[in-house]
């Protein structure tokens, strides 16, 4: 499984040993699986980029599946639905089951413009209630496993491997975007993002 998978939204899976089958490893933390060189011009991508948003002063960084290695993953890709929902469903700790199945999810790597780590995915659903009700459940299952804290409406922090990571969840009709950065956020920090986002 591409690393890049778990860039987005790695957890400490120990805290939620015994639900769903997770285990007591522990996955990358989740900007370990990327580099910061510039893209080849192979690396292109071959996704439709216009969905991504991209704050002002961030770039694009391409991706590697392995840490010593030159990237080669783009840096905007199309995710394996089923193989996202299955790291969703494990990170807050529900069953897979639980969470409405998006129709498409867009993931592009990005470096800030403070030179942080940053992950945008756009989780595409069938209907608004379904992107409601994952963005809820996803939160809540996050927050009820103890694996993350509240910083706002929408907005959690993880500890990982000597970081705290900042997500960033921004619903929109049947899409939500989450923002994923490798740095703890204010509130007022988080919504500024968020605003960039809408």
């Amino acid at each position: 499984m591409r690393s890049v998978v778990i860039v987005a939204l790695a957890l400490l899976l120990s805290a939620c040993n015994g639900v769903d089958g997770s285990t007591d490893e522990q996955p990358p933390s989740p900007g370990s699986s990327t580099s910061r060189t510039t893209p080849a011009p192979d690396l292109e991508p071959t996704v439709d980029v216009e969905p991504l948003p991209s704050p002002s002063g961030w770039s694009p960084r391409p991706q590697s599946v392995d840490d010593d290695a030159e990237p080669d993953t783009p840096w905007a890709t199309e995710r394996d639905v089923e193989e996202a929902m299955a790291i969703w469903a494990s990170y807050a700790c529900i069953d897979r089951s639980a969470l409405p199945t998006p129709v498409r999810v867009l993931e592009g790597a990005f470096t800030t413009d403070r030179g942080d780590e940053a992950v945008v995915e756009v989780i595409e659903f069938a209907a608004e209630a379904e992107a409601t009700s994952f963005g809820t459940d996803y939160t809540q299952g996050s927050l009820d496993c103890g694996t993350a804290r509240r910083v706002a409406d929408n907005v959690l922090a993880r500890d990982i491997a000597e970081l705290t990571w900042t997500e960033i969840l921004v619903p929109r009709e049947q899409t939500l975007t989450l923002v994923i950065i490798s740095t703890e956020l204010s509130a007022e920090e988080a919504e500024d993002v968020a605003n960039s986002v809408r």
